[in-house]
This record gives structure tokens, sequence and C-alpha cells, in this order.
């Protein structure tokens, strides 16, 4: 508890004196409440849910023991064989999981030293996921002036419904989810000083993401390039051109492993065999019926449980209520010559790096259409990658929105995603006896 005191003493950019005691103990609360919440949900998710998870868990655990059999900085993917579905025997099926290695390398030794067990396993992504929200809800509380202002972020935080389901099993993007809060953080600290510290730290963000996830180093590359548009002015200035140059460096280094695919593959990802259907046996759809499967998956898989309901999907329209109004004040802002704040910055620079993510991962899944025939690849759980900067636009919003409607706009969507969160479905699952979440 002591070092969670000092970590929100040091969110505050004024420094704790400045702040009011109750402010700051109001804060301390909502961190150590928002925490709880989600590690309480990932943990009842590893201790209800049934192995492997529907998730991809027991090709992430095959990932990384093969990586502690054989390991590799740039594995071999269709080298890489999946275990059977109680992780006991090497079975046939190739693996279809095309992420860089170094979770799987981490992880894999350490599966070693616990003796192999699942449960352990799990535990350890709980830890790294519990940590990530615990660098954004620090990064988010240095930009916010108020404890509701920060409730609302905290409760917007660890309300994306997949992430608490995620957080509870064997997956690399738990990884990815800490990598992304470096970036959050950096980026955040990086447009509110602008020294070479924070340059790199955001450096250190990029080069994480592009080692842990293609897509959440594609979102965070549209995130940083985004925020940095208005500023390109100030590219000239050697100090910040130097500053620059380090943030340079470091999405170079996370690109070293898409590089080694395009060498090694002629594309940026391994491409699997796994889902390919023979021609003749192919269901025929147009791009526009793909277009219209796509978005409808995206919606479906948006709950912690699959098929999502619609007042769960719900939420997920008042997401993007949000994310539209936070653009739309922004653009109100800059037109009445108010300059933006770094906050506002970052929040835009990570919601609006959503539609470019969305068009490409929709041509991503039309060339798994003609290639292969395979037609479900859509899924929401992938956009963490921009889920921080969403939640703080909408305690932006909270703060600054001129309409009153906003604010219990943004409390019906907390609502709606509180149905759609792993702590509540959990626990319903568990009382009334339901198949557990696979």
């Amino acid at each position: 508890m002591a070092n969670l005191s000092t970590f929100l003493a040091r969110a505050n950019p004024r420094g704790a004196g400045a702040q009011p005691l109750a402010a700051w103990r109001g804060g301390l609360i909502i961190a150590a409440a928002a925490l709880a919440f989600h590690v309480l949900g990932a943990a009842l998710v590893a201790d209800l849910s049934l192995f492997p998870s529907s998730l991809d868990e027991i090709q992430h655990l095959s990932y990384l023991r093969w990586m502690a059999h054989a390991p590799a900085l740039f594995p071999h993917f269709e080298a890489i064989p999946t275990l059977d579905d109680r992780a006991t025997h090497w079975t046939a099926a190739p693996n279809y999981l095309n992420h860089p290695s170094p979770y799987y390398l981490a992880l894999g030794g350490l599966d070693r030293l616990l003796g192999g067990s699942v449960a352990a396993m799990r535990l350890v992504n709980i830890a790294l996921s519990g940590l990530a929200v615990a660098i954004m809800l620090r990064a988010g509380f240095t930009v916010l002036r108020t404890p509701r202002e920060q409730a609302v972020f905290a409760a917007f935080l660890v309300l994306f419904p997949k992430m608490g389901v995620v957080a509870g099993i064997v997956s690399n993007d738990n990884a990815a989810l800490l990598a992304t809060a470096v970036v959050f953080a950096g980026l955040l600290r990086w447009h509110a000083t602008g020294r070479l510290a924070d340059a790199a730290l955001l450096a250190a963000g990029l080069a994480l993401c592009g080692w842990t996830k293609f897509t959440v180093f594609l979102m965070a590359g549209f995130a940083v390039a985004i925020a940095e548009l208005p500023r390109l002015k100030l590219m000239a200035v050697r100090p910040r051109l130097a500053r620059c140059a380090v943030i340079a460096l470091g999405a170079g280094a996370g690109a070293v492993p898409t590089l080694e695919n395009l060498a090694r593959y002629g594309r940026p990802l391994f491409h699997p065999t796994n889902f390919f259907t023979p021609v003749a046996e192919r269901t025929a759809v147009s791009f526009a019926d793909y277009a219209a499967l796509f978005f409808q998956q995206m919606a479906i898989t948006w709950s912690a449980r699959e098929p999502a309901r619609p007042l769960e999907m719900a939420g997920l329209a008042g997401v993007l209520a949000i994310l539209g109004l936070t653009v739309v004040l922004a653009a109100r802002r800059a037109r009445a010559g108010e300059p933006l704040t770094a906050p506002w910055i970052v929040a835009l620079g990570f919601g609006l790096a959503l539609p470019p993510t969305l068009a490409l991962h929709l041509w991503f899944g039309w060339q798994a259409v003609l290639e292969d025939g395979y037609l479900t690849a859509a899924q929401a759980r992938y956009y963490y990658g921009v889920w921080p900067g969403i939640a703080l636009a909408a305690a932006l919003l909270w703060r600054e929105a001129p309409l009153r409607a906003v604010r219990p706009a943004i409390l019906l969507t907390l609502a709606l995603l509180l149905l759609a969160s792993p702590a509540l479905l959990m626990l319903v699952t568990e009382v009334r006896g339901d198949p557990p979440i696979r």
C-alpha cells in the first residue's frame, strides 16, 4: 500500500503537496478499486473457466513450451506444433500463431521452472496484465484534475470486456497490453514535457509493441504518428529533431520482427494453413458481404462471453459515440484557435488509430477469404491497443463536454460495459450453474 501511495503521489504533476489530502486519498481509493476489479475478474477467469480457453490458449501454451524445448529469437513458425487439449502430448497439428518470440521465450523458461503448471502460468499472466493496468492508471492520473475524472478514466480502462478474460489465461496479449501501457505513458509524458527521457520511454514502448504483436505495433504506430502530426513544423528544431530520432529508433527496433517475416515469408506475418478450405467447398462471398460479416463478428465478440447479447453490444455503440464526440469537440476547439493539450492529443491519437487499423484488419481478413476461404478473422479483443486513449477521451468529455446529456450517457455506457465484463459474467455463471466460459 505504501508503494501505491507513492505511485499516486508522483502521478500528480504539481506534487502531492499541491493536491488536497482528500483528493489524494480519493485517487488512491479509485486506483486501488480499479486494479482490484481487474485482478478479481482475471482471477475468476483463471479459476473458473475451462482449460484451454477458446481464445487460443493451447496455442500460446504450445508456443512457449516449444520455445523452452527449441529456443529461437526468430522461430520457424511453420515448425511449431500444438499440444493436445490436456497439454500433455504434442500433436501433428501445426500451430497457427505468428507472434514474435520474447514472451514465449521468457514464459517458456518460467513454465519449466514452475513444473509446467497451467494455473501458475495463468497467475503470471494476471501479473503482467495487472502491471499494465497500473501503468496506465498512473499515466492517466497525471493529467486528470479531479477524482471524478479519474474515476471515469479508471472505470473505462478496466471495463474493456475481453481484457479481464485474456488476463486470466495464458496469452501473449497480456505482454502486448503491457507494451501498449508503456506507449500510452510515454506518449502522454512526451507531449507534456518534450524531454529526452520521455522520448526514450515512448521509444521503448514502440519497440516492445513490435516485439510482442504486429496489430498492437500498428495501433501504437498510428497513435504516435497521429499525435505528432500537429507538431511536424517543430521537427526542424534541433533538440526536438534529436529526440524524435530516438522515437524513430524505437519504432525501427519494433519493426525488426516484421522485416524478418518479410525476408523469410515475403509478407509481414507468417501465413498458417490451418484454416485453408478447398476452393470447391468455399462459400462464395463478395467484399461487401464479407465487410458486413466482419463488423457483425466484431459486435458478436465484444462481450466477455460470446456471442454478445444486444444489451452488451449497446455498450460498444456508446464507446463509438464517445470517440466520435471527442473528435467533434477537438475539431471545434481547433477552429476556435484553442491549442489542444497533451491529454487531448493523446486521446485523439489513440482514438483515431482505430479507423486505419480496422481498415487494415478488414483488408487482411479479405485476403484470408481469397487465399484460404477463411471467413472469421474479426475479433474485438484485438483492439485493447487503442482502449487507454478511449478511456482518457471519456474522462475529458466528462470534464469539458458542453451538452448536459453527455455525463448521463457516459454513465450509461459504463453500466453497459459492466454487463459485459468478465467479473460479473463469471459470478453469474457460477451462481446459476451455467457452463463455464471457454
